[in-house]
């Protein structure tokens, strides 16, 4: 993973006793974070901070021979956060009609955030991809944009008047699912509320 410096802000006390930003001063012990780093040392003048980070799982799940389906609850996906902005709502709250009885209420998804999905796959093979949800209204055509693998890839389905009652809606084509990691990215272009309950990925027939 590159480690984000965007919205990393620190300050420099001087022996005098005053203070300063110097955060366009540093420079940092690494650019690409591996797995086990729990830190990045960031420097200046002689100086040295530890920056606490914390590594995200290669991967969601592995995909072998034997693969028919897999359902991630969007609790559990990876939320990626860009332009130094934050979740302002995450809740995961009851609800009979959602998978597993739980979903993500509400949340207020900033501009440039991301929901991934990462995947290790032994093989390849053609998958269909389906996102389920429940929100007022929710673009898939202006204000969502999904890849699979850097390729675009568009919902078949959008009715008019929002989503209801956690239908699942598919992308309009197969992708495919080559053997290494593959990535599912689900990206707002602007702030959206919506709720969220899973992402599903379906060996084709």
């Amino acid at each position: 993973q590159k480690f984000e410096t965007k919205g990393l802000v620190v300050y420099a006390d001087t022996a005098a006793g005053s203070s300063f930003d110097a955060t366009a001063l540093l420079t940092f012990d690494r650019t690409v974070m591996q797995e086990g780093d729990t830190k990045v040392v960031a420097s200046y003048d002689g100086k040295t901070v530890d920056i606490p980070v914390t590594m995200l799982s290669a991967t969601t799940f592995t995909v072998d021979a034997s693969f028919t389906s897999e359902k991630v609850e969007a609790e559990d996906a990876v939320w990626v956060s860009a332009l130094g902005k934050s979740k302002q709502i995450y809740q995961v709250v009851d609800d009979a009609k959602a998978s597993g009885n739980k979903r993500l209420d509400s949340c207020d998804w900033m501009k440039g955030s991301s929901f991934m999905v990462m995947i290790e796959s032994e093989v390849e093979t053609d998958i269909v991809i389906k996102v389920c949800c429940d929100g007022p209204g929710l673009d898939f055509g202006n204000i969502v944009n999904m890849t699979f693998n850097g390729e675009t890839v568009k919902l078949s389905e959008n009715p008019s008047g929002g989503w209801v009652n956690f239908k699942p809606y598919a992308i309009d084509s197969t992708v495919r699912l080559k053997k290494g990691l593959n990535v599912f990215v689900l990206n707002f272009n602007d702030d959206q509320m919506v709720n969220f309950d899973y992402f599903e990925f379906v060996k084709a027939e």
